[in-house]
């Protein structure tokens, strides 16, 4: 299944959903936390941000949350983040093992709020393959009337023995773009995989540097993700009025997660 997304913030989405509805105002000033926590495969040092959601028709500029009590368990070891900027919270040697349960705790004005993530094996990524097509001016993917766009698609080989769920993200020029991507290997598993990266609103001309990353994660996290649906459309700002499926416990939006980090580079020629 791929579900490609496009993405501002994780406060920045439409979302499609049969789920409950969660009540949420969006011209209302009482603002919503978010909590984005990594724990990542080939890293010493783990991150969590905490921001709070701007209204609907507010810029772009999510505040940092400052003062909080952030930490991680492997469930023998534990470490206490420290802010190291403005609502940016970090700690170095937590190692990340494949299969292990990750958990985190954040105490926040007397509310604590809690998730866990199993980190999965790691998937090679195999390759990167980017096709450059003539573009007609018009419509998606066409980059704005731009005489060319690029196919980009990744290949990887997915294992018959296990449950395998991926999400890929982009940067240009290390610039992070807001598109990413989701699969499940519910109709592949233990096949070649192919997975097209369409995002209408990529822009790329000869000298840039496209870098996809592979990111192999567990069901709880796509289900988070994916829970954002297939759209290609996103809201100017502000929170959506749908249930984004949060693997933490004490917020509505917001995901902990626990993966591995591959990535493939191509240069425009």
């Amino acid at each position: 299944m791929k579900s490609p997304l496009i993405f501002l913030s994780l406060a920045n989405l439409f979302l499609f959903s049969c789920e409950e509805v969660i009540d949420l105002d969006l011209d209302s000033t009482q603002p919503e936390t978010v909590v984005e926590g990594t724990v990542e495969a080939g890293r010493d040092v783990s991150v969590v941000q905490i921001t709070r959601t701007v209204p609907f028709d507010s810029p772009n500029r999510f505040p940092p949350v400052s003062g909080a009590a952030v930490s991680l368990s492997d469930g023998v070891t534990r470490v206490t983040l420290t802010e190291v900027t403005p609502g940016v919270y970090s700690a170095p040697g937590l190692a990340a093992v494949s299969r292990k349960t990750y958990l985190l705790s954040v105490d926040l004005e007397g509310k604590v709020l809690t998730a866990e993530s199993t980190l999965p094996d790691q998937v090679p990524f195999d390759s990167l393959t980017v096709t450059r097509q003539e573009a007609s001016g018009i419509g998606p993917g066409s980059g704005g009337g731009e005489k060319y766009r690029y196919e980009v698609i990744a290949w990887l080989n997915d294992p018959a023995d296990q449950k395998n769920f991926y999400r890929f993200t982009e940067r240009i020029n290390g610039e992070m773009q807001n598109a990413n991507y989701v699969n499940s290997d519910r109709i592949m598993n233990g096949r070649r995989m192919s997975v097209i990266l369409n995002n209408p609103e990529r822009k790329l001309k000869s000298g840039d540097t496209l870098t996809v990353e592979l990111q192999c994660i567990d069901e709880a996290v796509y289900t988070y993700f994916n829970s954002f649906g297939s759209n290609s459309g996103r809201a100017p700002g502000g929170v959506a009025p749908a249930n984004p499926e949060s693997n933490i416990k004490g917020v509505k939006l917001g995901v902990f997660s626990a993966h591995t980090s591959e990535k493939r580079s191509w240069i425009v020629p």
